[in-house]
């Protein structure tokens, strides 16, 4: 478009920027608009025009938003990545920046309130309303009422505060652990902390608020008191919060910060309200969204400022909104609300890039960038004050700062005094600030810029510094402290006492002058800028780096050239200043202050000179508040941290006692641990030091390198005691905070004694303040200004003490704020590498309970993880807690993992396979993974010798990664570090040599020859292995006194646990047990990678080494739905489907990763994990997915093959299953050699990250991050969707088609996808099997592709004929043929099994339609109509003259359901039918196993998920029977079953030919059965499946029992391969079990049944009578669930149970509704490792309510059964039941919803379970439909088919049990019978009912 020279358009009318041209052109679409062009030149064509609207930048932001921005592919992407970042913050314009500034919080509430009421009032209609803002009962729900005058404003119950004297309040300052607790720090110190439980007790306060607290009552304990917000005084300086949208509505927002409230969104409050006193565009927008009531509305930011109802600027769809992240501000509202209200001012993308999830953090944590807000600041100029002759001028100063540091404010120097003798000199050291206070005037603009910033703030992210200066740099570069350039400060100086030959690095021999401190203005002049690593080489002598000491030479030479006359040269200046330094760190912490330990990873490299500058710093600001406390000013600043919790400390101490001796740093705290015992036995806990650690410091030693060793001992986050307990510290520590302290001059009476205990600050150990950083710190400003006035004794005071109070809030908000992005960006940075490869890093176990795992990592950068990414569940390295809770459990037991080892190298490839040099050339570094545990065998097969590859190999290493030290020796370490002298350097190193000495005699390798193949000898050498591991045990823990790396131990505990195959010829096959009993301290090396569950980029857990090289993935077995599924999954139940392709898709997405959840829950508790390792698998071409801001990532074109060789089949075959939907988790290790990293090289110069000089490794530490160790580890998950057909034949590959699970999460990055271009690399798998119904439908699902049968398309595309059978010309005559077979409508002789009217039509149609559906309601006989209907068939079949037959199958009718259950009592019925129908039950797996349990333990594999057996009642019908007595292959399989239980009870493992042969005598002995020819076969619908029953029959007709309850991918099994289907079912009854959400609300819940009934594809016929229900049971399930169509039969309406005449509330209603209150001892409760709840209320009303019935009312307990929707409550009932003597015997059936499915009782007591205490149940008349907080509290109880089942079991009476209150919540079906039962006065008071007389 042509532009004029200041950048407008030629013609602005035609533009298509123009807002009307846009609209013209976007409106044209139907669906889908494409924008080609440069976004750069439309956005700048848009701000030219006069009346731009921002069409262009909207549209662009919400292409980036929903990652429809992509670059064309004649674009380099690196070479215009600046350029994109410059369009994201165009399009994506920083709100932080004005909201900092302009939003107040405690004045934006009322007039966006006020301003909504005045628009109402405006609007005619309503001019004369009664209008009012109101809260719920509980404050848990919000509306706002709009009633006429004529109408009267509905009367809602308010909750009322009570009125409280405000002597009873307590102020305090609120600080939150979660978003239900909190804890209330009373401003008055003599009062104690109050805790705050429960979101009523909060209302909606925020962090830092202050508020006013009525206190309930103290703790038993005195330490604290219990209380609850009455008044929000101030919400102290939360501007705005990131949420995230509720996925159901937009109700509430929910802050990422997990410890805030959930916001209600004003919007909701009133939609109409939307449309109020808006611009038209903008009310067409709001009145076009109205039938869609859940979008979020976004508003304009500034209008939320002003007093008016808020612009509407964009409305997000719901869909589309929860992936996104909003910017809440919150509202001022009233007191008394439960949560804080609050409107959106913002969207942004989730932060899955580098640059959105920046600017995530930045607003959260409302850093501002410079930029805007420093234009006006560029002409300024500080104001200089001239330089006076009296100030004292230094010169010879220095400066150690970070590399490319800008701002230098501090300096030191160190002069001499004078010689007092030979031996002594007297020297004066000096700390300089820049003198801010007095260049920086306050109150003028550069003052107001510095009050809003507070801080610098910096950070690291992708190797690019980040630095957001507090001052402009124009300022900051006038006031640095430059070299050579003079400079006005503050200067803090002392004198000391130096010896003469003390000036050698190691005697410091020093003496401080105390009382010579001095402060004054002085004059500066630095002679040399050194960095720490600078200062550090100067300091160590051992530091070898060519480039530092290059550049460190000329350094020196400067500064010693221009040295003064009382100068010492820059080497002796720097180590006389740390000896100084460290002595004032000694006079400071005492014992413990002759260690330093590093607080960050920029430390670690220069640990002495940031000792050096830390501890300066330290002194002059102890030396400043000493100053200030001293001085007449009426209040000061002070830098405080109070001590830690009582209770906590205690707890603290509690636990750690016995380690506190090992600690250098934590020496000095035992003398404050108060009255705590501790025996000597506890003092004397050994230190636990690493075996890699043992050696680094033996090195060290031996190199006279006593700093280097020294760095190591004092680097307490690498041992593991030591870092565990810091990491405990750390948590109960209190922070640190500004205070500004009135009438200090008291303090100074105190100070000669002891310092303040409120004052102080306790971790330093000194008053404390700062002031030495204020060109990075505003309180340093603050303070120097103070100080000024103090030293120059003015009467006139800058800041009065409520000025400064007000600033201290502020610097606190500001400082913690720019402390926790910090962090923030760390992790961000971490979880950016993980994201291209996984990073294995050390960790140690900090505490183990029952419920979870917490690690601290190693790494300092690391241990910045959240700790939610810390957290590993106990459930996968600790049994399972039993029914009893904690009965017989502690925490000593473990889980033992069954492992499976096999190795697809050949002997060839083993010679150069890296595993193997690792394994065995450097065995002894091998480790076990666990302290004190038991030990661990690895087996290799086939390890070459010289001769031949025969020889067998066990390789054991019990060598501990740590050993134990005890105290007595580890005090030689204290000694050591007090004086790191020669001779303390050798007692360490003799130490650690007797330590090494011992663990290495405990090592042992044995060697076991196999000489034959044969079973006996091999046995034989088993027995001999495990003989001599005794031998070897006992002899392991001989010498129990002596230092070792193990604990005492019995023989016992020391167990050779391994099974070998009997076929060894070429590959490693191995069985491990793999113990994992987790304690604390445990070393664990753990991978870490993204965690897909967050809004920004988050590192987490991904894989855990529990042996070595054994790894468990707890990211799949934590989230298998996440990791086993695609990105987005899509509704799959639709009406109709376009086309096979996309059916398969779509059921496919919803299927794997409900399978996946099954799956992994059956890995986890049988504990089983199958590993193939030195896989190599071939990749298709790759292509690039990128949306352009995002880092590009790669996914494969097509599947992912495997070729396996054909000489491992023999091997593997019987130890692993490979069958189509198996679950892979493939992982790569990829270890970096000199080519490897060339190739990375490359990469990193085309992405320009660096220059043609840099080296291999710099291109590696660019690309993969600073913690990586060279090498590239991925892990992906993948589901194996194709296996050859020839796993048979021995000669054949195994070939695997796997397909690749990828998307955002799952991807492969740009450095690997380099590496397996160029190189082939193999990798390690683990096998999950799915369980067999699942496989089988998964395949099933899979074959559907190629399945031509038409009834196929039909049932999936809802395109169901209605009238033609398949094979027939007409329709069945239903009479002739009822005729001919009268049984067909009566199977039985009894005159009340004869069909009735709807049923015999229900056959006919059966008969007649291809695909039929019969709906069978309670107790209407649909299982009598099913069998009637296969009778039918089968008949039909018999009279065909040429049955139709297909590759020699035989035809049959086919009875299915999804159950055993559901098909035997079919069975039951038809095996009594009159004449002869043959029948064959198959029953699958499963049961069959637990028949004839398996006698060859071959696969990895656990219990039996199902306990269902055969009935010997239809054993005769079963095929696993028949094959055992009526087929000719009986007497082998019985005898060679006899063999195999020998060889199983002596623990031998048959060979490959006998599993070869009694596979296939069972195989023959099934086909021989099945093809005898059967009438009707019944199986389950996965059953149908199986290949005995695909490739054998030929079902002409198929019949689905409780279809309704099947999925349906599980219905098309079946259905896949019949030619006529009958479904009979009933959808309102139980639908599916799912266990996945996700899958079943995407529609895997929904039936096939439901699907074609709803869809009107073909219309369900209804069964009408009922024969169960009386009139009263019945009445309100056929209203609410069958349009009042279900009918009672005649024989039934009025029939009751006898003697109950005076039970029920009404005579005649036998239906009764009892109401249980919520009481305090009510209880609801998950048990461990369970989502289910229990409610002891409503179990003992149970028990009372059968007590009543059976005692006083003479009922029968076999009439009686209880229901409950949890198996816990069913489990408290339970035992409720076996305390009760009478009630224990009467065996009452007490049974869930979903195991009484198909069953029916006398009478029925339902236990509904869910409740609430009263205040937290909403008000019902002002609840909206929140639905987040009715599947939180109500649960499944909701479900209409769980209601339905429920309330239908009984035929002569109901009794519910439960809280009418919050059930009448749900809308949709308790409230309808809720209110039927308060119509019919069945409703009665828990305490009255039942009745104990009448």
């Amino acid at each position: 478009e042509p532009l004029r020279s200041d950048g407008s358009t030629v013609n602005p009318t035609k533009s298509i920027c123009d807002k009307f041209v846009f609209n013209t052109v976007i409106t044209r679409a139907q669906s889908l608009v494409v924008a080609v062009g440069n976004p750069f030149r439309l956005l700048k064509i848009e701000d030219n025009l006069p009346n731009g609207n921002g069409c262009w930048k909207a549209f662009l932001r919400h292409c980036l938003q929903c990652k429809s921005f992509s670059l064309s592919k004649i674009i380099d992407r690196d070479s215009v990545s600046p350029s994109l970042l410059s369009l994201q913050k165009m399009v994506f314009k920083d709100p932080s920046e004005f909201l900092l500034n302009n939003i107040n919080l405690q004045d934006s509430g009322d007039s966006v309130l006020q301003a909504y009421n005045e628009a109402l009032h405006k609007k005619k209609h309503i001019k004369r309303a009664a209008v009012a803002l109101r809260t719920v009962k509980g404050d848990r729900g919000w509306t706002l009422w709009e009633e006429s005058c004529e109408t009267k404003v509905p009367q809602i119950k308010n909750e009322v505060i009570p009125k409280t004297s405000a002597d009873s309040l307590v102020r305090c300052q609120l600080e939150q652990k979660s978003s239900r607790f909190c804890i209330g720090k009373p401003l008055d110190p003599n009062q104690k902390e109050i805790h705050i439980r429960g979101v009523s007790n909060r209302k909606c306060a925020f962090e830092g608020a202050t508020v006013d607290i009525e206190v309930f009552h103290e703790d038993s304990t005195g330490r604290y008191c219990y209380g609850k917000v009455v008044k929000v005084v101030e919400q102290g300086d939360a501007k705005q919060f990131i949420c995230t949208v509720d996925k159901y509505n937009t109700i509430f927002f929910f802050p990422v910060d997990k410890k805030s409230p959930k916001i209600v969104n004003l919007p909701q409050l009133s939609r109409s309200l939307i449309e109020l006193e808006v611009p038209y565009i903008e009310r067409l927008i709001a009145e076009g969204m109205e039938s869609k009531r859940h979008d979020v509305i976004c508003f304009d930011p500034a209008s939320v400022t002003e007093n008016q109802i808020p612009k509407v600027q964009e409305c997000i769809p719901l869909d589309i909104a929860v992936n996104m992240l909003f910017v809440v501000q919150p509202l001022k509202w009233n007191n008394k609300y439960r949560f804080p209200l609050g409107v959106v001012i913002g969207v942004l993308p989730r932060g899955e890039t580098m640059y959105s999830a920046e600017r995530i953090l930045q607003i959260q944590y409302q850093i501002t960038e410079s930029g805007d807000s420093f234009q006006n600041l560029e002409a300024l100029q500080p104001n200089l004050p001239p330089i006076e002759s009296n100030l004292r001028k230094w010169s010879d100063c220095l400066t150690i700062d970070p590399l490319g540091a800008i701002n230098l404010d501090d300096a030191l120097s160190l002069e001499l005094i004078e010689e007092t003798n030979r031996e002594d000199v007297i020297l004066e050291f000096a700390v300089h600030i820049v003198n801010a206070g007095r260049m920086l005037s306050k109150d003028s603009t550069v003052d107001d810029c510095l009050l809003s910033r507070c801080t610098s703030v910096y950070g690291r992210c992708q190797g690019e510094f980040r630095y957001t200066p507090m001052l402009p740099e124009n300022i900051t570069e006038q006031l640095s402290l430059n070299a050579k350039q003079e400079r006005q400060t503050i200067t803090v100086s002392s004198k000391v006492i130096l010896r003469k030959q003390g000036l050698h690095f190691d005697s410091p021999l020093v003496y401080i002058l105390r009382d010579t401190t001095t402060i004054e203005e002085s004059l500066v002049t630095t002679n040399v800028a050194l960095t720490y690593l600078q200062a550090e080489s100067l300091l160590n002598s051992k530091i070898d780096n060519p480039n530092i000491k290059e550049e460190v030479a000329e350094k020196e030479q400067q500064f010693n050239a221009a040295l003064s006359e009382n100068a010492y040269p820059l080497v002796d200046q720097l180590k006389i200043l740390f000896r100084i330094a460290k002595q004032l760190r000694i006079d400071r912490l005492g014992e413990a202050g002759h260690a330093y330990v590093p607080s960050d990873s920029t430390s670690l490299s220069s640990p002495i000179s940031h000792m050096l500058v830390e501890e300066m710093m330290i002194w002059a600001n102890s030396q400043v508040a000493y100053r200030l406390v001293r001085s007449p000013l009426p209040s000061i600043l002070l830098r405080v941290q109070a001590k830690s919790n009582v209770e906590e400390e205690d707890n603290f101490f509690a636990e750690f006692s016995r380690y506190l001796g090992n600690s250098l740093t934590y020496a000095g705290i035992q003398k404050k641990i108060k009255n705590t015992a501790v025996t000597d036995n506890e003092k004397s806990a050994g230190f636990m030091l690493r075996n890699e650690t043992k050696e680094q410091l033996m090195e060290y030693l031996l190199n006279e390198d006593p700093q280097g060793a020294l760095k190591i001992f004092c680097s307490e986050h690498i041992h593991p005691q030591l870092a565990v307990m810091k990491h405990h510290h750390a948590v109960i520590k209190s922070r640190a905070s500004y205070k500004a302290v009135e009438e200090h001059i008291h303090i100074s009476e105190r100070l000669s004694s002891e310092l303040d205990n409120e004052l102080s600050h306790s971790d330093l150990n000194v008053l404390y303040t700062h002031f030495s950083s204020p060109l990075r710190r505003a309180p340093d400003v603050i303070v120097q200004r103070l100080l000024l006035e103090a030293i120059d004794y003015k009467t006139q005071f800058s800041y009065d003490s409520v000025r400064l109070k007000e600033l201290a809030t502020r610097f606190n908000y500001k400082s913690a704020n720019a402390a926790r992005y910090q962090t923030a960006l760390t992790v961000l940075d971490v979880a950016i590498y993980t994201n291209r490869s996984s990073v294995c890093v050390t960790a140690f176990v900090s505490k183990v309970t029952t419920s979870k795992i917490e690690i601290c990592l190693e790494d300092l950068d690391l241990k910045k993880i959240p700790p939610r990414q810390r957290k590993l569940k106990s459930s996968l390295f600790l049994p399972r807690v039993p029914e009893s809770h904690s009965e017989g459990f502690t925490m000593d037991t473990c889980r033992e993992w069954n492992v499976l080892v096999a190795s697809m190298s050949d002997e060839k490839q083993i010679l150069n396979n890296q595993l193997y040099h690792e394994n065995v050339k450097e065995c002894s570094r091998r480790q076990s993974l666990f302290v004190n545990k038991d030990t661990l065998i690895t087996v290799f097969h086939n390890i070459p010798t010289e001769n031949t590859f025969m020889n067998q190999y066990f390789l054991a290493s019990i060598r501990s990664p740590c050993i134990i030290i005890p105290a007595e020796k580890w005090s030689l370490v204290k000694e050591f570090t007090k004086e790191p002298c020669p001779e303390n350097s050798a007692r360490v190193l003799e130490m650690l040599r007797k330590t090494d000495q011992v663990s290495t005699e405990n090592e042992k390798l044995w060697h076991i020859d196999r000489g034959s193949d044969s079973e006996e000898d091999f046995t034989s050498s088993l027995s001999n292995f495990e003989a001599e591991s005794s031998e070897s045990t006992s002899d392991k823990f001989g010498d129990t006194n002596s230092t070792t790396s193990l604990s005492q131990s019995d023989e016992d505990d020391f167990k050779c646990n391994i099974k070998l195959s009997d076929s060894l010829a070429n590959h490693v096959i191995a069985f491990l047990k793999v113990p994992t009993n987790i304690q604390q301290f445990d070393p664990l090396r753990v991978w870490l990678t993204r965690d897909p569950r967050e809004y920004i980029l988050t590192p987490t857990i991904q894989l855990v080494e529990v042996a070595p090289h054994v790894n468990l993935c707890v990211q799949h077995l934590n989230s298998p739905a996440l990791c086993f599924s695609t990105d987005t999954v899509t509704p799959a139940s639709k009406k109709q489907y376009e086309s096979r392709e996309e059916y398969i898709h779509l059921w496919e997405n919803v299927l794997l990763p409900e399978a996946a959840v099954a799956s992994f829950q059956s890995i986890k508790e049988n504990s089983r994990i199958v590993m193939l390792r030195n896989v190599y698998i071939q990749w298709p071409k790759m292509e690039i997915k990128s949306h352009a801001i995002e880092e590009p990532y790669y996914l494969p074109s097509g599947n992912v093959k495997a070729v396996l060789p054909a000489s491992m089949k023999k091997d593997i075959l019987p130890f692993v299953n490979f069958e189509v939907g198996s679950l892979l988790c493939v992982r790569y290790d990829i270890k970096l050699t000199p080519i490897e990293k060339e190739v990375l090289r490359s990469l990193a110069m085309q992405k320009k990250l660096i220059t043609q000089e840099d080296d291999r490794d710099l291109a590696v530490e660019k690309l993969l991050g600073p913690h990586n160790d060279g090498s590239v580890r991925t892990v992906f998950h993948m589901v194996l969707e194709r296996v050859n057909t020839h796993v048979d034949i021995e000669d054949a590959d195994i070939k695997l088609e796997l397909k690749f699970l990828g998307g955002r999460f799952q991807n492969i990055s740009e450095v690997l996808n380099k590496l397996l271009r160029f190189g082939k690399y193999t990798c390690e798998i683990e096998i999950t099997n799915m369980s067999i119904s699942h496989r089988r439908i998964y395949k099933s699902l899979l074959e559907l592709k190629t399945n031509s049968e038409p009834l196929i398309n039909n049932t999936f595309l809802s395109n169901i004929p209605t009238s033609k059978y398949l094979g027939v010309q007409s329709p069945i005559q239903f009479e002739r043929f009822s005729k001919d077979f009268p049984l067909v409508t009566q199977l039985w002789e009894t005159p009340s099994t004869t069909l009735n009217c709807k049923q015999t039509i229900a056959v006919q149609l059966a008969m007649n339609n291809p695909v039929q559906l019969i709906q069978g309601p309670p107790g209407t006989g649909k299982s009598v109509t099913g069998a009637h209907i296969a009778y039918a068939f089968a008949m039909l079949n018999k009279a065909r003259k040429h049955p139709p037959k297909q590759n020699g199958k035989l035809p049959c009718v086919l009875y299915c359901g999804p159950s055993n259950k559901s098909v035997e009592v079919v069975l039951r019925m038809l095996i009594h039918v009159k004449g002869s129908l043959k029948i064959l039950r198959i029953y699958g797996r499963a049961v069959e196993d637990n028949d004839y349990p398996p006698l060859m333990d071959s696969k990895i594999s656990g219990k039996p998920k199902s306990n269902h057996t055969c009935a010997k009642d239809l054993q005769e019908f079963a095929l696993h029977h028949k094959i055992r007595i009526e087929s000719s292959k009986n007497l082998q399989i019985i005898n060679l079953e006899k063999r195999l239980k020998q060889l199983k009870e002596k623990g031998h493992i048959p060979g490959w030919e006998m599993r070869k042969e009694f596979n296939s005598l069972i195989e023959q002995a099934e086909i021989e059965i099945i093809r005898r020819g059967y009438d009707v076969i019944l199986c389950t619908c996965s059953e149908a499946g199986s290949k005995r029953i695909r490739e054998n029959l030929i079902p002409l007709q198929c019949i689905i029992d409780e279809a309704a309850m099947a999925t349906e991918p599980e219905c098309m099994v079946p259905i896949s391969i019949s030619k006529h289907v009958v479904l009979i079912g009933d959808h309102q009854q139980l639908q599916p079990i799912i266990e996945h959400r996700e899958s079943k609300e995407n529609g895997l819940e929904c039936s096939l049944f439901e699907r074609l009934a709803k869809s009107g594809a073909t219309t369900p016929l209804l069964l009408e009578t009922q024969y169960r229900m009386n009139t009263s049971v019945c009445w309100f399930p056929s209203k609410h669930f069958y349009e009042e169509n279900l009918k009672p039969h005649d024989s039934l309406k009025y029939r009751s149970l006898p003697n109950l005449k005076h039970f029920w509330p009404i005579e005649k209603r036998q239906i009764v509704f009892c109401h249980v209150e919520d009481e305090a001892n009510q209880e609801i409760q998950d048990k461990f490792g369970t989502e289910s709840k229990s409610n002891n209320v409503e179990a003992n009303k149970v028990i009372d309510i059968l007590k009543t019935l059976i005692r006083k009312h003479k009922t029968q307990a076999d009439e009686i059964a209880v229901l409950t929707p949890y198996k816990d409550q069913k489990h408290k009932i339970l035992t409720l039941l076996d305390k009760d003597r009478h009630l224990s015997t009467l065996n009452i059936p007490v049974q869930t919803i979903t195991e009484s499915q198909g069953s029916e009782f006398g009478l029925v007591i339902l236990s509904t379970v869910r409740s609430l205490p009263v205040n937290d149940i909403y008000d019902e008349e002002a609840v909206q439909a929140d639905r987040h907080w009715v599947l939180e509290n109500l649960g499944f109880i909701t479900d209409p088919h769980q209601i339905c089942v429920g309330i239908t079991r009984s035929k002569y009476g109901l009794i519910i049990v439960g809280n009418k209150v919050l059930l009448n919540y749900d809308k949709e079906t308790w409230s309808h019978l809720l209110a039927h039962y308060e119509n019919n006065n069945c409703i009665v008071d828990g305490k009255q009912f039942p009745a104990k007389s009448r």
